[in-house]
């Protein structure tokens, strides 16, 4: 039961990573590319990796 409900929160976080993570790049479409520096792109493939394989 406690694992069930563990699974369900981790599930609804990661649900709001994808929205968070959807609306930072339509934000930032324009200069998604050029403006991040390698730190940057190192979270966001870190985060994007989480939602993936979680």
């Amino acid at each position: 039961m406690e694992k069930r409900t563990t699974e369900a929160q981790s599930s609804q976080r990661n649900e709001e990573e994808r929205k968070f993570l959807g609306k930072f790049y339509y934000a930032q479409k324009s200069t998604l590319l050029t403006a991040l520096n390698a730190t940057s792109t190192t979270n966001i493939l870190s985060k994007c990796t989480k939602v993936i394989f979680l």
